[in-house]
């Protein structure tokens, strides 16, 4: 995939996540340095699949989002709404969270993911 096209789509992946330019930059500047991760986005970008083929730390991005489901179903029970329905923020911070485990494992080894 084109790098000015992927940019393009980060930005308006992020801004449908309801989320600042500031971490469409740090996304796609984490992206660009995780050959692998970056790899696995643009698929999901072209397919609209996760594969969930990378793991840091023994977990892929399908198990952080589906630990972000069980954790957004719990706001739910409590009456907090809002992520929910925004697949696009889901899927940024499981890759976020993905490339941020690689990044800082110290800090998830302390703490369960």
């Amino acid at each position: 995939m084109n790098e000015q096209l992927l940019y393009e789509i980060v930005v308006q992946m992020t801004s449908y996540a309801k989320l600042d330019r500031e971490f469409a930059d740090r996304f796609y500047d984490k992206l660009s340095m995780n050959r692998d991760i970056h790899e696995e986005f643009c698929k999901y970008v072209d397919t609209g699949y996760l594969e969930g083929r990378i793991k840091v730390q023994g977990y892929s991005v399908l198990d952080l989002l589906v630990q972000q489901v069980n954790h957004f179903k719990a706001q739910l029970d409590q009456g907090i709404t809002g992520t929910r329905e925004n697949q696009h923020q889901m899927v940024l911070m499981a890759f976020d969270k993905l490339m941020d485990m690689r990044e800082n494992p110290q800090k998830y080894m302390e703490k369960e993911v």
